[in-house]
């Protein structure tokens, strides 16, 4: 299921956060990821392509990505989970 690109990467970057302690910023970095990558889901559930939200979700998790304290582990994870990202807009956008 294509969705699940974009689940998965919202399960990663919740789980991520939850073993670490955030700053203001970096916890708002994950909260513009999240909030992109539903908005970027609700339409698309619906059959429309929303390429500026998926821009900013990638850039968002980009982000996370270079400048939120994670495990080594988890920053890997995120960092497929990018990839993943990238390779379905590169699929599906228009």
């Amino acid at each position: 299921n294509e969705r699940s690109v974009v689940a998965n990467a919202q399960d990663d970057i919740r789980r991520a956060a939850n073993y670490t302690r955030l700053s203001e910023k970096e916890h708002q970095r994950n909260e513009n990821a999240l909030r992109h990558l539903a908005e970027f889901d609700a339409t698309f559930s619906r059959g429309h392509w929303d390429q500026d939200k998926l821009d900013q979700a990638v850039d968002d998790l980009k982000n996370i990505v270079e400048n939120n304290p994670v495990s080594a582990e988890d920053r890997d994870i995120l960092r497929d989970d990018l990839e993943r990202l990238r390779d379905f807009r590169a699929r599906h956008g228009n």
